[in-house]
């Protein structure tokens, strides 16, 4: 029998799956216990601290997981009035 996943639990699977593979491989290449790998996750939903973020959040606590070298950031741009870039320069009065 199939297990029903909704959105927020695939969005964070696939991503926990993708950062922890990444780390794996990069801690594995460099075994140095100096040298961590700091994990940037960017949440760009323009609702601050919804499904985006929670799911980027979920992905960067798993990549936590996988080794202590490993330093997470999560930076919500949620709530923020960002301009869409357009083509043309602003008009200056």
């Amino acid at each position: 029998m199939k297990k029903q996943v909704d959105r927020r639990q695939f969005i964070a699977g696939a991503g926990a799956a993708a950062l922890a593979a990444t780390a794996t491989s990069a801690f594995g290449a460099e075994p140095d216990a100096r040298h961590a790998v700091k994990i940037f996750g960017v949440s760009c939903s323009p609702r601050k601290g919804m499904t985006t973020a929670k799911a980027v959040e979920t992905a960067l606590e798993a990549a936590k997981s996988v080794d202590p070298r490993i330093q997470t950031e999560l930076i919500d741009l949620g709530g923020l009035s960002i301009a869409p870039w357009s083509p043309k320069p602003p008009e200056t009065t």
